[in-house]
């Protein structure tokens, strides 16, 4: 995240012109009152509000605060100008540079004073600012960039989602993005037909998954599954919200739940990459790129444009948008999905986060288990999925502390290589351990309770939403 603040800079630079009237001139600078607004809403309910929060913090600071102090000050100046003429152009461009200066020597102190680890709300008070200096100068696509980042590593929903909409709407109403025929194709291929929900999640519909995902997927990375350890299929109409409960939530039974996608857009919409290109094109978005187990592995932040046609269509690395709250970034994919009935329906439910898990082919999450019920609802594509009860886990080498920093719910298994061949050589105790599998496909919707041990490995590009919960 480190390099947020290579922003775009004018078209042209003032030292370079002669007269400085000419300069301002040829630079365009936002003067409509609603954007002067938007700059003065980033200011009062985004950046202050932070600063009051870490107030303590930034006490035990000196050099910290002052940087920060300095940089509060000019975006008072700059949201404050009300007379819009050459020469308070030229004043204003003036404390955009001195903004920008003041802002990196900020992140510069800010970074020495807590050894080289940037204080992420310090840091996203920095990046609104620079966002607020980029609506200044035109650059609306730079500002919601930056506004994306601050909501990624921190900054609070309501303001952000208010704010960037506001953007949009008058600034971004024009931005359409059509996908390339390379990426219609892909998506595509793993778009299961809406003739196929006269499947059932037994036989019938494992055979119909073999033969699409034997012309999209090497033999040798297609799981062999072993129909003994199939999950229960149960159909939501079925049941109620007390047998749920009962039966699944209490004894810790997994189980495909059909009937959950029913009426959802995001089937059709999603696997039409021409509506999310056109609709979130230009919004980023944070991506794992590599894998740990080859040793190559890094986070950033990339457009959606740029996540599916240079990441899932070249296939060129394993990249993942993995349990990011998405549906707050962008709550515009809300209407795509509405959450299990179930959950509207249960005594005492409590509704935890709603996650979107996008990535390419060959995504593996870990053998951990979760402290909340979870509801997997697979979109796009396939995935196989291990499932062992709670019961086993003294064969599953649970770690205390884990491997690789996700959420502070998860506990994760120190076994790597779960489907290897030499895996129960590696870990013994695992010989001992019984477990359910299955193959995860569009319109399915695995139930996993809490407490359940469970491998997910993508098999082509996926798209899931998971919805946590606890009773």
């Amino acid at each position: 995240m480190a390099d947020w603040w290579e922003v775009a800079e004018p078209p042209v630079a003032v030292e370079t012109v002669a007269d400085p009237l000419t300069a301002a001139a040829a630079i365009p600078l936002a003067t409509d009152v609603v954007t002067l607004s938007i700059m003065t809403q980033i200011r009062t309910e985004l950046i202050l509000p932070f600063v009051e929060r870490t107030r303590s913090y930034l006490q035990s600071q000196p050099k910290l605060l002052q940087s920060l102090e300095s940089v509060l000050h000019l975006l008072s100046l700059v949201c404050d100008v009300d007379e819009v003429n050459e020469r308070a152009v030229v004043k204003v461009l003036s404390r955009r540079r001195e903004g920008l200066s003041r802002i990196r020597e900020y992140c510069e102190v800010q970074k020495q004073t807590v050894g080289g680890t940037s204080h992420l709300p310090s840091l996203v008070v920095a990046i609104a600012a620079e966002a607020l200096f980029q609506l200044l100068m035109t650059q609306w696509g730079e500002a919601i960039r930056l506004l994306d980042l601050a909501y990624i590593i921190g900054c609070p929903t309501s303001p952000f989602q208010q704010i960037v909409s506001r953007i949009e709407s008058v600034h971004c109403s024009s931005v359409s993005l059509e996908p390339s025929l390379a990426l219609v194709s892909h998506m595509k291929a793993i778009s299961i037909d809406s003739g196929t929900s006269r499947y059932s999640s037994g036989i019938a519909r494992l055979v119909h998954f073999y033969i699409t995902l034997t012309s999209l997927v090497p033999t040798d990375l297609l799981p062999s599954l072993d129909l003994s350890r199939k999950v229960i299929g149960v159909n939501i109409e079925d049941l109620s919200a007390k047998s749920f409960v009962q039966k699944y939530c209490e004894k810790g039974v997994c189980a495909v739940v059909e009937g959950v996608q029913r009426g959802w857009n995001a089937p059709s919409r999603w696997s039409n990459a021409k509506h999310l290109l056109s609709s979130h094109g230009h919004r980023y978005v944070p991506v794992e790129i590599g894998t740990w187990s080859s040793g190559h592995w890094e986070e950033k932040c990339v457009s959606v444009r740029d996540f599916f046609e240079e990441y899932l269509v070249k296939e060129e690395s394993v990249l993942y948008l993995a349990q990011h709250s998405l549906f707050d970034q962008l709550p515009s994919l809300r209407v795509d999905y509405s959450p299990p009935t179930l959950l509207t329906e249960i005594e005492g439910v409590v509704a935890r986060d709603v996650n979107a898990w996008w990535g390419s082919a060959n995504t593996i999450t870990p053998l951990h288990y979760d402290s909340y019920h979870n509801f997997l609802a697979q979109v796009v594509g396939y995935k196989y999925v291990r499932l062992y009860h709670a019961s086993e886990s003294q064969y599953l080498y649970a770690t205390p502390t884990p491997a690789i920093s996700t959420k502070q719910q998860q506990n994760l298994s120190s076994i790597t290589g779960l489907e290897s061949e030499d895996v129960v050589e590696r870990f013994p105790l695992l010989s001992h351990a019984k477990y359910e599998e299955l193959l995860l496909g569009p319109g399915d919707t695995l139930f996993m309770p809490a407490g359940v041990w469970h491998y997910v490995r993508s098999l082509t590009t996926s798209m899931s939403i998971n919805f946590w919960f606890t009773t």
